[in-house]
């Protein structure tokens, strides 16, 4: 094969191998999730009467409801602003799987809003509203 040949067949390959390398693409949600803001989540009032609440009657309380919490909740209730704001330290590690005991039990994780709101009600000071 001549010398030039050999050149052409080599610019050719590296060209199609940058072609092919270029033509990769990503969704920033699939490499990044945690980088996402949700910007439907409205976190400027957060009440525990209107946020938080909702939360655990439609997470927790099948199995941390006062007839469920000795079978399947380890002892825990919490259906009342006392009973949850009482663990709300442990509960916010749970739900967000930081701990030995990640929440919902056998369930996926709570979205992220949902977190947040939680996370936010408790960093505002657990207010009965």
């Amino acid at each position: 094969m001549k010398k030039s040949n050999i050149v052409q067949l080599s610019v050719a390959m590296f060209l199609l191998a940058c072609f092919y390398s270029s033509c990769y693409y990503d969704n920033e949600e699939a490499l990044y999730p945690s980088a996402i803001i949700n910007t439907n989540c409205d976190l400027s009032n957060v009440t525990f009467t209107n946020h938080v609440l909702p939360i655990f009657r439609a997470y927790c309380l099948s199995c941390h409801s006062s007839s469920e919490a000795q079978a399947n909740g380890g002892g825990f209730t919490f259906e009342t602003y006392a009973q949850i704001s009482a663990k709300s330290a442990t509960i916010l590690a749970s739900i967000k799987h930081t701990n030995s005991t990640p929440m919902p039990q056998g369930g996926g994780k709570l979205d992220d809003c949902k977190i947040s709101q939680i996370e936010k009600w408790i960093s505002n000071g657990l207010p009965n509203n």
